[in-house]
């Protein structure tokens, strides 16, 4: 992978996410500060699913740099539909341009991209999994709006699974000290994998509340269970509320240990609305796509929670907010996206290092990784490991929380413990032990990890079980 590849807003140190904010003001204050960074580079802009503003936005920037474009903006029209495979393609275009955007319907490609690029790779959206590139958009408007990061709290509503937007986001904004409120319609609840990510990485659990008033954005009222509305004066207190468009079930509260706010918001505090629309390309057959959607209008601005809400959305919009509300002082959507240009005209300047990080040496962590033997492999049918694993080999990446040893795609981050059985230690490893027994040296250490989904396989691969396995249950494991 490209050392400066940015495929996932973890790739980011916290200092190097401030860099690009701060770059970016830069940029959209001075027009003359960033003329001809870029003279001489060529983007390669893939979109191999539809966008609008994050294609447009990325290529106004290099253009605005003073470098050049070159594109494709449909499978259809390219090698791909021949046959050509993601590795080949990221070989062909690092010899055509400095650095390559992508966006594909599959998760993990851009990072599967990153291993055969010779050039950075920028992650454009893949599939339902992150959107890095958003997220500092979303974090740069924050910033602009209210001066800091640190101490505002945000609600995400709506669906949760499937927005990639709302899964880098809500990673970007524990890092930073925001509180996050996530409410979610049945069914559309953030993923297990990533609610895993989050305990593990910033020893967070998910808290359940009630959802009192925001029901009111909807056009019904909340399903039984779901929690009695309560008073205005009551209210969770936010800073910012990020919504989509579906039904309100639960509320659910992500903020870091001793960070959650006690002050109520009263009307009198300004905090966002942000909404994203349903993500229907990404629903399949049979899913129940009529639950209640969530609509900003006028009325809803009036009530007093509302009075000093400014109003967010990362486009396009459907039916979320009334065309009403657009001439409202509060909006900000179309300002939010004109800053897609200068925050990614500062990302492309410092991965080409045509501008300097304010520490260079710092790096994020390389995480250890697993290869998967026979039947190991991620169950994530849009995985790109499943896909196309000519391209994506089956690797997992491991982790141990409080002893417990954990692994997930390398690629889409899909939790896969339970599908392994056993690994063995380096390529010349002669026996084989249950997965429980990976230790934090196995993590840490030099040997490469071998994954297994069954004993089976692991004895068909010539191995003997290790001491590991001398008790009387594991007869029945290994049948």
């Amino acid at each position: 992978m490209h050392e400066s590849s940015f495929t996932s807003i973890d790739d980011l140190t916290d200092r190097q996410v401030m860099d690009i904010l701060q770059l970016a003001e830069e940029y959209e204050r001075d027009g003359s500060s960033y003329a001809g960074k870029g003279r001489g580079l060529i983007m390669g802009s893939l979109f191999l699913e539809p966008s609008t503003r994050t294609r447009g936005s990325f290529e106004s920037a290099m253009l605005r740099l003073g470098g050049g474009v070159i594109s494709v903006t449909d499978a259809a029209t390219s090698s791909i539909k021949k046959g050509e495979t993601l590795a080949d393609t990221a070989r062909i275009w690092s010899g055509y341009c400095d650095l390559i955007v992508l966006r594909h319907p599959w998760e993990g490609t851009a990072k599967a991209v990153s291993d055969f690029a010779d050039v950075p790779v920028i992650n454009a959206g893949d599939g339902g999994n992150e959107h890095p590139t958003q997220t500092l958009v979303d974090l740069f408007t924050l910033k602009k709006e209210y001066g800091k990061l640190d101490g505002l709290s945000m609600a995400i509503c709506g669906d949760l699974r499937k927005n990639r937007a709302v899964h880098s986001l809500i990673y970007a904004l524990l890092r930073f000290g925001v509180d996050s409120y996530l409410i979610a319609p049945r069914g559309s609840e953030l993923p297990d994998h990533i609610r895993s990510r989050i305990r593990r990485v910033h020893g967070v659990d998910a808290q359940s509340e009630k959802v009192g008033p925001f029901a009111s954005l909807f056009r019904a009222d909340p399903p039984v269970g779901a929690g009695a509305a309560i008073p205005e004066q009551q209210e969770i207190n936010l800073d910012a509320l990020y919504v989509t468009n579906t039904e309100s079930h639960q509320l659910t509260l992500l903020s870091r240990p001793g960070k959650r706010s006690s002050r109520s918001l009263t009307g009198n505090e300004r905090f966002t609305l942000y909404l994203t629309r349903r993500q229907q390309e990404r629903e399949r057959p049979g899913e129940d796509s009529s639950a209640f959607y969530l609509r900003v209008t006028k009325d809803v601005l009036r009530r007093p929670t509302f009075k000093q809400a400014i109003v967010m959305h990362p486009l396009p919009r459907v039916d979320e907010i009334a065309r009403e509300v657009d001439e409202d002082p509060r909006s900000r959507y179309f300002k939010q996206a004109r800053y897609g240009v200068p925050v990614r005209q500062a990302l492309v300047a410092l991965i080409t290092g045509r501008e300097k990080w304010s520490s260079p040496s710092e790096r994020v962590g390389v995480r250890k990784s697993a290869l998967g033997i026979g039947g190991m492999a991620c169950a994530n049918e849009m995985c790109v490991s499943t896909r196309e694993p000519a391209s994506a080999s089956r690797k997992f990446t491991l982790d141990q929380v409080d002893g417990v040893s954990e692994l997930e795609c390398r690629y889409c981050g899909k939790e896969c413990t339970a599908a392994a059985s056993c690994f063995r230690r380096g390529v010349h490893g002669v026996v084989y032990h249950p997965i429980s027994k990976i230790t934090k040296a196995d993590i840490e250490g030099e040997r490469e990890l071998f994954v297994y989904a069954t004993v089976k396989e692991a004895r068909e691969d010539g191995l003997e079980p290790s001491a590991s396995y001398a008790e009387p249950s594991v007869e029945s494991i290994r049948k």
